[in-house]
């Protein structure tokens, strides 16, 4: 995986928007925060809110039920538990198909 750290989408339109294509995404990382937010920003997107967060037990088994019987998993999980996350939520215009191109594009440099 090229981007350090590990990111989760999930999308919700923005009532407020005018433009039925305006959505926010959900950032969930542990590290290069800066890197993330300067290149979502010179896309033109707007980071809405930030803040840090301990991911409790229950909610890292569910978002990454996926994922309990990959090899990797303990390591992960103890990685997920050692420090807060980044919960960055971003938004714009097509935001959630956009950062999926962005990451793809932006993963060698990160």
């Amino acid at each position: 995986m090229g981007i350090k750290g590990i990111i989760r989408r999930h999308s919700y339109p923005r009532n407020k928007c005018e433009s039925t294509k305006c959505e926010n995404t959900f950032i969930c990382t542990k590290c290069l925060v800066g890197k993330i937010i300067k290149v979502f920003e010179q896309e033109g997107f707007c980071m809405v809110a930030m803040t840090f967060l301990w991911l409790s037990e229950e909610y890292r088994e569910q978002q990454y039920i996926d994922l309990k019987d990959c090899s990797f998993f303990p390591g992960m999980e103890k990685y997920m538990n050692s420090s807060p996350i980044v919960a960055i939520v971003c938004e714009g215009l097509d935001v959630v198909k956009s950062e999926i191109l962005i990451l793809r594009k932006q993963s060698s440099r990160f």
